[in-house]
């Protein structure tokens, strides 16, 4: 739950998971820090070829889409194609969840040519949905069906 991402601390000991004891990796710290800022939104995280969903926000997923969601390290974990993103976005922004979307901001080529090739890629929320926000979206949707 979100009360326990709130249990890391800015100390020597912050990738250390005080209920459990076990220690985060780079990605769930990462995920903690965004979750923290958006605690009312369903984070969808760009981890390669596919967006990932963590803790609660797999649960959800996980029930409202239809997917699989398993425990992975700390977390539950579940995870969409990348070009099923809107789709998935869509269907979960109609069940009333606001939803973020999180990219990465560099490719793994420009990171594999760079300085930081081992450390983490960068990731930021990219957009916020919710039902307002859709529905311009939605009816240029529906009318390329047609």
């Amino acid at each position: 739950s979100l009360k326990s991402y709130e249990n890391t601390q800015n100390t020597s000991d912050t990738n250390l998971n005080k209920r459990t004891k076990s220690i985060y990796t780079p990605l769930e710290l990462q995920f903690i820090e965004m979750k923290k800022q958006y605690k009312d939104a369903v984070l969808c995280v760009e981890c390669g070829y596919k967006y990932r969903f963590f803790g609660e926000d797999a649960e959800i997923a996980a029930k409202e889409l239809n997917i699989y969601c398993h425990q992975d390290h700390n977390f539950m974990t579940a995870s969409i194609p990348t070009h099923r993103l809107f789709v998935h976005v869509r269907r979960l922004v109609a069940k009333g969840y606001k939803v973020g979307v999180v990219k990465q901001m560099e490719t793994a080529a420009l990171k594999a040519a760079g300085e930081n090739k081992s450390s983490l890629f960068s990731r930021k929320l990219t957009a916020l949905y919710t039902k307002s926000t859709l529905i311009g979206e939605d009816i240029l949707f529906k009318k390329n069906l047609v």
